[in-house]
Parts: structure tokens; sequence; C-alpha cells
């Protein structure tokens, strides 16, 4: 087993692998449990390297963290996070990659970011993207994917609106509800 421990990619994309049971709405699906949902706020504790992330680097989080709310329709609102969290069974660790598919961002029109996971049997792997720059906050279909190399193990979409309120995620993440 490894160590709980938390990496996200350059201020866009988290990663921690950690040692929990799932919160929220979640399936098995070839041997793999997942759920998906919103972090309202995550704290940075370190960064690291991430070639294949629109910044470059991973920011380090709390690998511990549940989901706020079990959706998967998002306001793009600086400092949101969501993503999902994958737990395998079996004995043995597997090596995936995880990629964030989304609308063209940034300068270069980047439409993906990538980066390697392993993961432990039993222990639970969060992985987030978190909105902290204007240009990460494109509204459209985003997908989570985990493959091992060429068979997608999951896949997770979710549609993310600029402006338009989510009202579970603004009642539990902000505290107020959308005036109707």
């Amino acid at each position: 087993m490894a160590p709980p421990s938390a990496q996200a990619g350059g201020g866009v994309c988290l990663f921690a692998a950690a040692l929990i049971g799932l919160a929220g709405a979640s399936w098995a699906q070839g041997g793999m449990t997942v759920a998906h949902g919103v972090i309202c706020e995550v704290e940075i504790t370190g960064r690291r390297e991430a070639p294949e992330t629109e910044s470059g680097q991973m920011n380090m989080i709390d690998g511990e963290r549940a989901f706020d709310v079990v959706t998967d329709v998002v306001p793009a609102v600086p400092g949101l996070s969501f993503g999902i969290r994958a737990t395998v069974g079996g004995e043995d660790a597997v090596l995936a990659r995880l990629e964030v598919l989304h609308p063209p961002m940034g300068a270069r029109g980047v439409t993906s970011q990538a980066w390697d996971v392993t993961l432990y049997p039993g222990e639970a792997s969060l992985n987030l993207f978190t909105f902290e720059h204007e240009y990460e906050r494109v509204p459209g279909a985003w997908a989570f994917r985990l493959t091992d190399g060429e068979t997608v193990l999951v896949e997770q979409r979710f549609t993310v609106l600029n402006g338009i309120p989510v009202p579970a995620v603004e009642r539990v993440c902000f505290g107020t509800m959308p005036m109707s």
C-alpha cells in the first residue's frame, strides 16, 4: 500500500490518494468504484511538475477531502474544484492515466490535460480540476477519463456552466440560493 498523498496540477488539476471511504453517488465498473462531484474549496499544500497540463504543474492537496456536492453540473466559479474519486478492487496496483477533456482553453487552445496515477487496491484516488485562472473557466462538456493505456477504465462527464447558477452548489458552497 502506498501512503496517503495528494497532488495537483499547475493550480489546475488535482490528484490525491488516501485511505478513505467513498462519499456520494458511486457505481462499480470493471472492478472499480467511482464517485463524482464538487469540492467547494481545497487547501494547496505544495506543488510538483506536470508537463501535460496547461500550467505545467500540479498542486498538492489533502487527499481525504469528501465531495461537498454530488453533481455533474458545475458552475465555473474561481476556487471551485470538481472531479472523480476512484477505488480499485483486487490485489494489484493499477497503473493508469487520468485525462481531463474540456473545450479549448488558454493561449494554445488546449483541449486535454493528463497525468499518470497509480491506483492501489482499497485506496481512493481523488482527481480534480480547480478553477484558478480566468482562462480555465470555459463552459461546455468536460470529462474525466481513466485509462490503462488503451482501455478506458472509467469516464465521468460534467457540464460546466459560466454565469449560470447551480442551486445545490450555490447553497452548499456559498450559502446562497439564486433568485428566481
